[in-house]
Order: structure tokens, then sequence, then C-alpha cells
């Protein structure tokens, strides 16, 4: 069975084999567990040891009694459900019906989507933040040569050529200049690629 918050791929069989552990805690318990896995996704912090024994200890104040290994099982299927939703951009309610169909109980299914599906908004700007992170790029200078040689055009012969000099341009708090790039392209090159630039860019905004 393939599933959205896999990419449209089957269950990975360890998610799978976990979901009889996580029925075994209270729906309070699991709600409290996704919104801190959100907080974190929404703040780019990494999985530490230190996370998984608060989740164990909260999950233990709820009167469960459980192994670390198990804790850590729970936290490590809500962590990879959250944030491979959030990669596919999936709905709430179609990822509650997902987790239904792999056997976890609806009123738990409702509590681990629940704090995703209100934090959504934010979880999509992550993501469109952390996915298109390229530096930007500059027109640093640009020429006009009408006589370049053969070898400098790599032997396509003598016309009119744009020289542009690139410059991509350090982000926030980055050591050192941005790294240069020369470029020569004729003008039909150039043409084109305008073009398939103008439509990349309108592509981008269809998905905003």
């Amino acid at each position: 069975m393939k599933f959205r918050f896999c990419g449209g791929e089957d269950c990975p069989e360890w998610l799978g084999a976990e979901i009889a552990t996580i029925a075994k805690v209270s729906s309070v318990r699991i709600r409290v567990l996704s919104k801190r896995i959100v907080q974190m996704y929404l703040k780019e912090k990494k999985v530490e040891a230190s996370e998984v024994r608060q989740a164990a200890d909260k999950v233990r104040s709820g009167g469960q009694e459980m192994s670390d290994g198990d804790v850590g099982a729970i936290f490590a299927v809500l962590h990879h459900v959250i944030t491979s939703a959030a990669k596919f951009d999936v709905d709430g309610t179609t990822l509650s019906l997902e987790l239904q169909q792999l056997g976890l109980p609806r009123e738990l299914s409702d509590a681990l989507v629940r704090p995703y599906s209100e934090a959504r908004a934010e979880i999509r700007e992550a993501e469109w933040r952390n996915t298109l992170r390229l530096p930007p790029l500059a027109v640093e200078s640009k020429e006009v040569h009408a006589d370049l040689s053969p070898e400098a055009l790599g032997g396509r012969g003598k016309d009119d050529f744009v020289v542009l000099e690139l410059g991509a341009r350090a982000g926030a708090g980055a050591r050192g200049g941005g790294k240069q790039a020369t470029v020569a392209l004729s003008y039909a090159k150039l043409e084109v690629l305008v073009q398939e630039l103008r439509r990349a860019q309108a592509g981008l905004h269809d998905i905003v």
C-alpha cells in the first residue's frame, strides 16, 4: 500500500512494526510529544538524547510503564511521520487516515496529527525556506564582444557574445565574499536561458 506521507511509496517496515507500541500510549501523551516534535522542526533542532529522555518522562508520568527502547521507538516514529508529512506537504486529514490504515486507532491518529495541522502554515513556510536555500546570483558586470577568437569560444567561430560576471552572494553571517564565475554566451543562447529562467520563476510562483 502506498502512502502520501511516505512520498507515494510503501511505509517503512520498522515504522509499521511500532504502531502497536504507540497504541499503548494515551492520546494526551501522544499529542504532547507530537507538539514537541513540531516545535523542534520549526526551530530546525536535531533530535538529541535529552529530548528522548524528556519524552520518556512525559510518557511515564501518564502511568505507562515502558522501556527506554519503546519510548525511543515511539519518538522516532512520531518524528518520522511529522517530518515526512511536512516534506511531502500532506494535509492533516489525509495523514490521519493513512495512520489509521496502518492500524493506529483514530483517537491516537487525531492526537498525533492535531499539532501538525495547527502549525501547518508555519511548517510549509519552514519547508519552503529550507528547500530553496541557494545563494542568490547577481550580475556583477557584462560586456559584449564582437570578435572573440575560436579558441576563446571553444572552436565555435566568431560571433557576437555576451560575457557575464556572475557572483553568488554569501548568506547572512557567512565569512568571506561570495564566489564568482565568468560565463560567455551567444545572443541566441542567452535568449534561451532568459526564457527558461522565466519559466522556472513562473513555476515557483505557482507552487507558492
